[in-house]
């Protein structure tokens, strides 16, 4: 039901906006006859965005709060409808410019609260779209933190309440939220700043510990127990991964946040001496590869580094390798 909500506001919303954007390129190019050279100068904006991608596109953003001053109006829509309609749009590729606008500038700029309307999880899920379109709005970016800091940092009223508080009203990050938030800001390779790294790290570890124990292995193939009690508890693999990744993007190489999931990645790798083979892993080798990479360039230790075995960290290494052989 969710899926064909996602779409139903997709096919509706998006026509909206087209036709609305249509009428106001219309009503813009009358104004705009007889102004000598306005079509040279557009084609030579329209050749420079062609050739230089996202420098231009964030060339395009340092002027976000006009454009979403000027944004086209959707109808009145919920916290939860908008985070759908823009995940909904984001997953099934289908971007505009105009649209993605639009729907930052609903986010941000209405009354009764703007941001603070939207709860954590829809916050995570907003900034996962933006990011997936690659479409830069720093406002959006920059009032999420804010929330999200002053909701669920350890500061924040009630955090001492732990995991009773996860998922009560507007409050708590599952590990997929944090996933999903990290990956955002590390997509557009701008810090988030220590204070939002610090309450991913609190609701990573409250969240996280509602996971079980990695599974064991004795090294026939056999369940153990014994290791089981000391790995602790650990989230799954590609979260952990992706965020580790988001840190060696964002030159948090030990970070208290990066530490706390090396920890865990640790724990994942002395449960499962054989973690190296498994296409769980496979999948996630060129991250750890650039974890491993990124802190080496910057002559530190990636905390991977000791997380994992070393066949493991030789197999992300040689997935590194053999996808930078195949681009050549």
């Amino acid at each position: 039901r969710q899926a064909a909500r996602q779409v139903l506001l997709v096919h509706v919303l998006g026509a909206q906006v087209s036709a609305t954007s249509s009428s106001m390129g219309s009503r813009d190019g009358e104004q705009q006859q007889g102004e000598a050279g306005s079509e040279e100068q557009g084609s030579s904006e329209a050749a420079a965005s062609s050739s230089n991608g996202n420098a231009v596109q964030s060339s395009a953003n340092g002027t976000s709060q006009q454009r979403l001053r000027t944004a086209v109006t959707l109808p009145p829509l919920s916290p939860a409808l908008t985070a759908d309609l823009a995940v909904g749009l984001a997953s099934l590729g289908i971007y505009t410019p105009e649209l993605a606008d639009a729907v930052a500038a609903w986010a941000v700029l209405q009354p009764g609260g703007g941001l603070a309307r939207f709860s954590s999880k829809q916050l995570c899920a907003l900034l996962w779209a933006f990011a997936t379109w690659q479409h830069d709005v720093l406002e959006l970016f920059e009032g999420a933190a804010e929330v999200l800091v002053a909701r669920e940092g350890p500061a924040a009223p009630g955090a001492a309440a732990g995991a009773a508080r996860a998922g009560s009203g507007k409050r708590g990050m599952s590990v997929r939220d944090c996933h999903k938030l990290m990956w955002a800001w590390a997509k557009f390779n701008r810090h988030p700043g220590g204070e939002l790294l610090e309450a991913v790290r609190v609701s990573w570890e409250r969240a996280a510990a509602g996971f079980p124990a990695p599974p064991t292995s004795n090294g026939n193939g056999k369940a153990g127990s014994h290791a089981a009690a000391a790995a602790g508890r650990a989230p799954p693999l590609d979260a952990l991964c992706t965020i580790l990744y988001a840190c060696a993007i964002l030159r948090e190489h030990r970070s208290p946040l990066a530490l706390v999931l090396a920890g865990q990645l640790k724990a994942v790798s002395d449960a499962q001496p054989e973690l190296h083979t498994s296409n769980e892993f496979q999948q996630q080798a060129r991250q750890v590869a650039a974890c491993l990479l990124a802190a080496a360039a910057e002559q530190q230790v990636s905390p991977v580094q000791g997380a994992l075995r070393p066949e493991a960290l030789d197999a992300a290494l040689g997935v590194w390798r053999a996808g930078g052989e195949a681009r050549a």
